[in-house]
C-alpha cells in the first residue's frame, strides 16, 4: 500500500513538472542560485568590493584573501601609521544643543542581568533600582561573551567584526575583522559627542588596544584620547590587579606607582577619579554636557 502511495505521489510531481510554468520557474530558480553563489564567492575572495556594505567596510583596502576557511585565506597586516596625537582643539569644535543631556555609561565586566535589582537579583542594589525606576530598562543588548568585542560594539554601534574587534585585543591574525583595535574608518560615540560640544571622560578599563601598542613608544592611535576622549585615567590591559596595579595611564602618559596606600582598591579609585574629572569639566564650563564612560573591573578580576 505504501509503495502504491509513493508511486502515485511521484506521478503527480512529474505531471506538475511537465507544465511550462513549472519548467520556467525551475530555470529562473537555477539562474538565481548560480548567480547568488557566484556573487557570494566573489565577495568572500574580495570583500573590499562590497562598497557601502557595513559587513565589508572593515575590509576596505585589505590586500590579503578571505576564503571560506582559514586554510583558504591569506592574512595581510596593515602597515602601522605613525601616532597622531589627539587634537586638543577638537573639544571645542562644536556646541551642544541647549538642554543636551549628560550621559553616563557604566560598564562592568562579567556582570549579568541577574546581578542587578531591577532584573530580579537577590542582591540589594537600591541606588541602581532608583535609576531604573526613572528610566528605561533594556534586555536585548548583544554582549559578545568577551571584553573587547563588547566594548567595540558599545562604542561604535557596529557588529564587533565590522568595527575590527572580533576577538580580544591580545593578538592580530592578519584579518581586519580581528585586528583587536577599532578601525580608523570607524567612528566612536566619544568622537561624535566630543565634536558636538560634549566633555568626554573615561575612567577604568579600556582593552581596545593591542598588546604591542600598550607602551608610550608604540603607536598611540588606538588609545582613548585618540578615539575621542578628552581625558582618560585607567588601564589599557584586559585585567589589572585590584589592589596593586602594575601600571596606570593618565591621558597619554603611563604612571608607575612604587607603593599604594593601605586598603587601596581600584573600584574606589576609578570612582574617585570619575568624580574628580566631572568636577573639573563642570568648573571649566558649567553649561557644557558630559559623556562619562565609567568602566569597572570588579567582577572580572575580583579581590
Amino acid at each position: 500500500m505504501n509503495r502504491k502511495r509513493n508511486l502515485s505521489f511521484i506521478q503527480k510531481v512529474k505531471q506538475k513538472l511537465v507544465s511550462p510554468t513549472a519548467w520556467l520557474a525551475l530555470v529562473v530558480f537555477s539562474i538565481l542560485l548560480v548567480t547568488g553563489t557566484t556573487i557570494a564567492s566573489s565577495l568572500a575572495q574580495n570583500p573590499a568590493k562590497g562598497v557601502g556594505n557595513a559587513s565589508t567596510q572593515a575590509y576596505s583596502g585589505f590586500k590579503g584573501k578571505i576564503g571560506r576557511t582559514l586554510a583558504e585565506s591569506k592574512p595581510w597586516w596593515t602597515p602601522q601609521p605613525p601616532s597622531v596625537l589627539a587634537n586638543k582643539s577638537l573639544a571645542s569644535s562644536g556646541t551642544a544643543p541647549k538642554g543636551a543631556p549628560n550621559i553616563i555609561v557604566f560598564l562592568i565586566d562579567d556582570l549579568g542581568f541577574s546581578d542587578l535589582g531591577p532584573y530580579g537579583s537577590e542582591i540589594s542594589t537600591p541606588n541602581i533600582d532608583k535609576l531604573a525606576a526613572k528610566g528605561l530598562r533594556f534586555s536585548n543588548f548583544t554582549t559578545h561573551q568577551l571584553c573587547s568585542p563588547t566594548r567595540a560594539s558599545l562604542l561604535t554601534g557596529l557588529n564587533a567584526h565590522s568595527a575590527g574587534v572580533g576577538w580580544v585585543a591580545e593578538g592580530n591574525p592578519g584579518f581586519p575583522g580581528y585586528a583587536g583595535e577599532i578601525q580608523s574608518n570607524v567612528v566612536t560615540l566619544a568622537e561624535i559627542l566630543r565634536s558636538n560640544g560634549y566633555s568626554t571622560l573615561l575612567t577604568g578599563k579600556w582593552h581596545l588596544t593591542q598588546t604591542y601598542d600598550r607602551t608610550a613608544t608604540a603607536s598611540l592611535n588606538s588609545w582613548p584620547l585618540q578615539r575621542g576622549f578628552e581625558h582618560f585615567f585607567g588601564f589599557l590591559d584586559g585585567l589589572e590587579h585590584p589592589q596593586k596595579p602594575h601600571i596606570l595611564y593618565e591621558d597619554n602618559t603611563p604612571i608607575s606607582v612604587d607603593r599604594y596606600p593601605e586598603n587601596f582598591l581600584t573600584t574606589d579609585y576609578w570612582t574617585e577619579k570619575a568624580i574628580a574629572l566631572l568636577k573639573q569639566a563642570k568648573t571649566k564650563s558649567k553649561d557644557k554636557p558630559f559623556f562619562l564612560y565609567f568602566v569597572q573591573q570588579c567582577c572580572s578580576f575580583t579581590v
